[in-house]
């Protein structure tokens, strides 16, 4: 008895330390990608010091691409925040549910966790609904919120998302849908939420190094040099 009590508790510990472990990943991200997007440039020209010269022109153009990658993506992602806090906002408002702004910040907020971040979303919702409508008695208006929630979480998650995501990144919706499930399935929550920018890299490495490599060349030269310019002038 006490040793199956023992193997229930180390697994509840393992599984909530994996569970905080994610929600840290998913914290640092954002402060990761906003330094890398403040200081990309200066890091950049920095990392091209050290590959050597006859592969500085392809190594500085992916890491513009991979700087523009980013770029979009954060962009898709706080467009996709917006989205759900206005839609949630008004849903609320409309409805006349208490602390309908507060409800849809966390909305916007969670909506950074791909797949689960509506559903994280909705339980706050779902609490205030719950029971604003129990004190009134009126449990048609919540299986309306429920519904109305429902219908944007799908929408959002097989049409909004790959459409968004796919118009920023310049990819297929089909290949965001695929990248975010493959990420969930080998990497959990940080699998999802790098999965279709990392694919938009694979994509862009494939095309420098593979598909174009000369028109990456001829593009780069010219950037390279004033690049290691500037910086040996700072020097």
């Amino acid at each position: 008895m006490a040793a199956n009590a023992g193997q229930i508790l180390l697994g509840f510990l393992g599984k909530l330390g994996g569970l905080l472990n994610g929600i840290v990943e998913l914290i640092l991200l954002p402060v990761l990608a906003f330094y890398l997007l403040v200081e990309g440039r200066a890091l950049r020209n920095e990392l091209v010091r050290f590959v050597p010269t006859t592969k500085r022109r392809t190594a500085l153009a992916l890491l513009r691409e991979s700087a523009s990658i980013m770029r979009a993506y954060l962009i898709a992602q706080l467009l996709l925040a917006s989205i759900a806090g206005v839609f949630v906002g008004t849903m609320l408002g409309v409805l006349h549910i208490p602390y309908a702004l507060v409800l849809a910040l966390v909305a916007a907020i969670t909506r950074a966790i791909p797949v689960i971040g509506p559903l994280l979303g909705g339980i706050p919702v779902g609490v205030i609904v719950f029971v604003e409508c129990s004190r009134q008695g009126n449990y048609t208006l919540l299986a309306i919120v429920m519904t109305l929630f429902t219908l944007m979480h799908l929408l959002e998650s097989k049409a909004l998302t790959p459409f968004i995501l796919g118009k920023g990144l310049n990819l297929h919706p089909i290949m965001v849908i695929v990248a975010l499930l493959i990420g969930g399935e080998f990497f959990g929550l940080l699998g999802m939420f790098l999965a279709a920018p990392v694919t938009a890299l694979i994509r862009t490495v494939l095309l420098h190094i593979y598909v174009h490599p000369k028109r990456t060349h001829h593009r780069s030269s010219t950037r390279l040099a004033r690049a290691l310019h500037h910086q040996e002038e700072q020097a």
